[in-house]
C-alpha cells in the first residue's frame, strides 16, 4: 500500500485509505491485496462520479419552475 498510497493526493488519498482500512477491519479474511483492491474500486467510483458531474445537468429554478442546463 505504501508506494501506491504515496502517489495519491487530496480526496483520492483519503478515500483510498478509508476504503482500505474499512476492508481490513470489517471483512472476514481480508488481506492487504483484497484491501488494496477495495481502495482501487473506491478510486474508480470517484472517477465515475467526477465524470457524471462534468456533464451538463438539468436544474430547476424553484422560484419560477423553469429548467436549465448547467455544470457544477
Amino acid at each position: 500500500m505504501n508506494s501506491f498510497f504515496e502517489t495519491l493526493k487530496g480526496v483520492e488519498k483519503v478515500m483510498y485509505k478509508t476504503a482500505y482500512n474499512f476492508h481490513m477491519n470489517y471483512h472476514n479474511g481480508a488481506t492487504p491485496e483484497s484491501a488494496h483492491q477495495a481502495g482501487l474500486n473506491e478510486l474508480k467510483r470517484l472517477g465515475k462520479l467526477r465524470e457524471e458531474h462534468s456533464q451538463p445537468q438539468t436544474w430547476v429554478d424553484l422560484s419560477t419552475g423553469k429548467t436549465f442546463k448547467a455544470t457544477i
